[in-house]
């Protein structure tokens, strides 16, 4: 709820670290191998290799979604008069986009958080527009393998092998050459992940330098509505000033099926 009010207080949505993942798969390790085991500096090795796992989580960004559709607008127009409350029947677009109980118990203080629903292709322009200075942007939905029977995390390892001669010369730059090639790593996790549905923003910073930047949307314009958890005090959001600017707001309430009450 404290980062719910935050973010309708300022109408800003922030980039979270890599660093700050809960998949350990997804804070990378950069292995650099010698050339000449006989000869090289293994002490030396540790430490660029740290080095150069400390800048890449310094500039890799992401922001996580979960998918879904749902029109509301739609909704509406075909109940009249408007409802106070209604239920997800399966010809309104199927499994309800906002029924993920998992979901709201993990990342939403057990029901207590909030869901706020955006405009996918309005939050991407405004994430274009607001990047595309300083970072390298890309976005797409996350592809899930099994790790453990597959062979998907052998072939991400694989790409994270550098040679200590190559790291010598570029420094940085060759953290800069591994995300231009492979960012495709960081849209591919395990499928115990799979129902979360993700949909991912990723930035990373386009200077060869650590940063410790601040990213932020503007979603004024491409939030839509908010969904409220069945124990959530919609009293605190209610106050909000932003809130009284949109249109839906809903809480989940569950009894013989799953409802959502319009506040």
């Amino acid at each position: 709820m404290d980062t719910a009010k935050k973010i309708l207080n300022s109408m800003k949505l922030r980039f979270g670290k890599i660093a700050e993942s809960n998949d350990p798969v997804e804070i990378k390790e950069l292995n650099v191998v010698p050339n000449d085991f006989l000869k090289t500096n293994l002490e030396l090795n540790e430490v660029l290799e740290n080095d150069l796992k400390d800048y890449l989580n310094s500039i890799v960004h992401i922001i996580a979604f979960s998918q879904g559709h749902f029109d509301m607008d739609d909704l509406f127009m075909k109940m009249e008069p408007e409802p106070t409350h209604f239920c997800f029947l399966s010809e309104l677009n199927g499994r309800p986009v906002f029924y993920l109980p998992r979901m709201w118990a993990t990342y939403g203080e057990k029901h207590t958080g909030v869901c706020f629903m955006f405009d996918k292709n309005m939050l991407i322009s405004i994430a274009e527009k607001r990047l595309k200075e300083d970072y390298f942007f890309k976005h797409k939905k996350i592809k899930y393998s099994d790790f453990i029977s597959g062979n998907a995390l052998t072939k991400m390892w694989q790409t994270h092998i550098f040679d200590v001669e190559g790291v010598s010369k570029l420094g940085y730059k060759t953290v800069q050459k591994y995300l231009k090639k492979h960012n495709s790593n960081y849209f591919i996790k395990d499928v115990d992940w799979r129902d979360e549905r993700e949909y991912r923003f990723l930035c990373w910073n386009k200077t060869i330098k650590k940063r410790d930047d601040v990213i932020e949307l503007d979603i004024k314009s491409a939030l839509v509505g908010i969904v409220l958890g069945l124990n959530c005090d919609e009293a605190e959001i209610l106050k909000t000033e932003n809130s009284r600017k949109i249109d839906h707001i809903f809480k989940l309430s569950f009894d013989s099926d799953v409802k959502l009450l319009r506040l």
